[in-house]
């Protein structure tokens, strides 16, 4: 007879729904044929049903002494039980294949329910209002009931994170098999005359990208998601009739904006130069790499700065409306925009010190101007805050930042700021910027080990 788990509870499965009528569940997921049929709600079972009461008490008994310091601190319930699932013995050992089947039904719906509890709230703007929330989330929730692509897709990103949050193996094969999966389904639909309207597309592509950004083993495939984001919505924004008419519409074209900057400037370490799959030419003031330097240019830029700064300065708030709605984590969206300004700022000034000397700046130096004593405040403020570091949009500028960190104990407070999005996000992101800074830090400490007088 084989083994069972004793904390899980197997009898039962299908949709609540179907449980509730007492009738049987073909188990189909994200809704099951019965409750199609009869247009009914398809609700699956959460963490807390899967959990067997029976076993409860002994186990908690059992594994409370080591479970507070291996779980992170942001590590959900839901998230611990998906665990649980995914390590538990299988049902039957008759063959790999059932095996398989019998975990991906039991996983399936807990990583779906992680990237609505979870994932999703962490790679939008804290600062969103409400009704934009709620519609973009109702608007993939009906999607995926339709298009396989944009349930795989979701998956992947969800069950990427699981994996990276618990550290269980058989998630990371599983995230891949469903990227795969997405992959695809969307090839199939890349042939429909109508793609440019396909809303389910457009967004499986975006999870596609952030798949790569924010785990690792697709990160080279990006580009290639991004300039798929990019043709659609020209089709759909310029060459149609639609324009933005929805709040998914709003979401994917903040989201690929952003991720064109990303792919574009993202690394200072590893500049995007190389890369085929992008026209790098618009960034290349970013990169302070001009074919010779644009004094004109600079002086916009400079007189289009001063008015950033003047409203920094002042503690002035970028977007109004959003302050005096009194939503909840404005101060983080604000705090991260000022960051983005220093950075622009400092930058400038350093390239502008650079081009006058005919040198280019690869790398952002050190300093202990205005800006960067700023910048440092601002990240002291919000040292060891859960809120800031799942803010997906403030990597990039607490990166960004740790170049321009000169002493040992300012450099601490990126290194542990990145490590805590890493630990409460479940991202690579952040651990590979770190590890980008660390080779920089380390360069220069040895550099300044050389000049010293023996």
């Amino acid at each position: 007879m084989p083994q069972t788990s004793g904390g899980r509870l197997r009898t039962k499965t299908g949709c609540l729904t179907c449980r509730s009528r007492r009738k049987k569940c073909d188990e189909r997921i994200p809704v099951c044929d019965r409750c199609s049929a009869s247009q009914r709600k398809c609700e699956w079972p959460g963490a807390h049903d899967l959990l067997d009461r029976r076993h409860v008490a002994r186990r908690g008994s059992a594994s409370s002494a080591g479970s507070t310091s291996s779980t992170p601190r942001n590590y959900s319930s839901a998230q611990a039980t998906l665990a649980i699932v995914v390590q538990a013995p299988p049902l039957s050992l008759r063959s790999e294949s059932v095996s398989s089947q019998i975990m991906r039904r039991d996983v399936e719906p807990l990583v779906s329910a992680n990237f609505f509890d979870n994932y999703f709230d962490m790679v939008l703007l804290p600062d969103c209002h409400p009704q934009f929330y709620h519609g973009s989330l109702g608007e993939i929730k009906d999607l995926m009931t339709k298009h396989p692509s944009l349930y795989f897709a979701l998956l992947a990103c969800s069950a990427a994170q699981v994996h990276s949050l618990s550290g269980t193996s058989q998630l990371h094969g599983l995230a891949l098999e469903y990227y795969d999966r997405g992959i695809k389904h969307v090839s199939e639909l890349l042939d429909v005359d109508s793609v440019a309207n396909h809303d389910g597309l457009l967004i499986t592509i975006i999870l596609l990208y952030l798949h790569g950004c924010l785990g690792r083993a697709t990160f080279d495939d990006v580009p290639r998601h991004l300039d798929a984001a990019v043709g659609l919505l020209r089709l759909r924004l310029f060459n149609g009739k639609g324009g933005v008419r929805q709040p998914l519409d709003r979401l994917a074209i903040e989201s690929s904006l952003y991720q064109i900057f990303l792919t574009a400037a993202g690394s200072w370490v590893d500049p995007p130069s190389s890369n085929p799959q992008l026209d790098t030419s618009f960034w290349s003031i970013t990169l302070s790499e001009p074919p010779s330097a644009d004094y004109d240019a600079i002086a916009t830029l400079k007189d289009e700065l001063s008015s950033w700064e003047a409203l920094l300065l002042t503690n002035g708030d970028l977007d109004v409306a959003a302050a005096q709605s009194n939503l909840g984590h404005y101060q983080l969206y604000k705090d991260s925009m000022y960051l983005y300004i220093l950075i622009a700022s400092l930058l400038l000034d350093q390239a502008i010190n650079t081009t006058s000397d005919g040198e280019s700046v690869q790398v952002p130096k050190a300093s202990t101007s205005w800006q960067a004593v700023r910048m440092l405040r601002i990240l002291e403020q919000h040292q060891s805050e859960n809120a800031w570091a799942k803010f997906y949009a403030s990597n990039w500028p607490l990166y960004t930042c740790g170049f321009f960190m000169a002493g040992a104990s300012d450099q601490d407070i990126v290194r542990q700021g990145l490590m805590l999005r890493t630990e409460v996000t479940g991202f690579s992101q952040p651990a590979r910027f770190l590890e980008e800074l660390e080779i920089v830090w380390d360069r220069r400490n040895r550099q300044c080990d050389e000049i010293e007088p023996v």
